[in-house]
């Protein structure tokens, strides 16, 4: 077919070299609608297939000067048992097992109050979830949380911090708060921190001065000593940006071994 020809339904191929736009004024329904009925090898019911280095589909949301503009794409999915993928509101891929093309979904807004990624569970489930798993040797079947992955990451750069607040340090990558009485953080299973660490008091030594970025003049240290220190105790710890400075009460007859933890009061 060529421009100006009819939309010929069954033809394999309707080819135009113009936009085509439909324009409808339709009251409380779909402007165009496209049903898959096929009862026994039905696939999705429209394939869309972008340009080199162009998108598939896009969608603007209807603009409102009263109330909140409309969504640009809402996906809703359909009934589905257990071990598919039935159900899904929206899935994004970023491809492969074998090609890795890129993320599967982006999430991006210019809005200093609202989310990149917002979800929300009616259930009372969990409202993000984030699998790092290998891949699944049964394809159309949920990937179990398995391997060295990560399954949530988040990063904050440079620029603001807390409340508006300037921020030598950068932002928060990951901020988890209760709004009641609750806890805003619970973690099942080992914790690791890069402000944790270990260092040695050598044998005859009063003190040991630890250096670490992540400490800062109003940090706070808990030490803990991992081996005999004899009659010797903390006494204090000296803490500037950058490093601290563990003084016990008097010297150690032999090395002694200690742990601390670095962390930063909030707000």
């Amino acid at each position: 077919m060529a421009n100006g020809d009819s939309l010929v339904l069954g033809e394999l191929q309707n080819s135009a070299t113009s936009m085509t736009r439909l324009v409808g004024n339709v009251d409380g329904n779909f402007v165009f609608r496209v049903d898959q009925e096929d009862p026994v090898n039905a696939a999705e019911a429209i394939a869309a297939i972008g340009g080199p280095g162009r998108g598939a589909i896009t969608g603007f949301g209807g603009a409102s000067a009263s109330d909140k503009g409309g969504v640009g794409v809402a996906g809703q999915g359909g009934s589905g048992i257990p071990s598919d993928l039935g159900g899904v509101g929206v899935i994004g891929s970023g491809g492969g097992p074998n090609d890795n093309r890129g993320d599967g979904v982006w999430g991006v807004t210019n809005s200093p109050g609202h989310a990149g990624v917002f979800g929300f569970n009616f259930g009372l489930g969990p409202a993000v979830r984030g699998y790092s798993a290998g891949v699944n040797p049964n394809p159309g079947e949920r990937a179990s949380p398995t391997g060295n992955g990560v399954g949530i990451e988040g990063k904050s750069g440079g620029g603001k911090g807390v409340h508006g607040a300037a921020s030598a340090n950068g932002g928060i990558g990951v901020l988890a708060e209760h709004i009641g009485s609750g806890r805003g953080l619970a973690v099942k299973g080992r914790a690791g921190f890069s402000s944790c660490g270990s260092d040695t008091i050598a044998a005859g030594g009063t003190s040991k001065t630890v250096n670490n970025p992540a400490l800062t003049a109003n940090s706070h240290i808990t030490v803990t000593l991992t081996a005999d220190p004899g009659s010797a105790q903390v006494h204090w710890v000296q803490r500037q940006a950058g490093s601290f400075t563990l003084h016990l009460t008097r010297s150690v007859g032999n090395a002694t071994s200690f742990t601390y933890l670095i962390v930063e009061p909030f707000p």
